[in-house]
């Protein structure tokens, strides 16, 4: 741990207190994993939306693109002189 211990510490709480930091140790290390595991989900999460959005836009351009190039085509055929 980041505090040293004590002469007094060591007379008085011995065993149980190296016990203890040792559960605080682990403890702490057990919550750091659930936290970087947490943090890979949110990171997959957010990548996963990120690219169906992406899609979404993609395709509702797509669309979009087609409806004013099918415009486009029938204001040539209406322009073009009959024959």
């Amino acid at each position: 741990m980041l505090i040293p211990t004590t002469r007094v510490e060591d007379e008085k709480l011995g065993p149980m207190a190296d016990t203890l930091k040792d559960q605080v140790k682990e403890t702490a290390h057990v919550a750091v994993e659930h936290g970087k595991e947490a943090a890979q989900d949110a990171a997959q999460a957010a990548t996963q939306a990120a690219k169906d959005a992406g899609q979404q836009h993609a395709q509702e351009a797509k669309g979009d693109l087609q409806d004013q190039a099918q415009q486009a085509r029938q204001q040539v055929a209406q322009s073009a002189p009959n024959s």
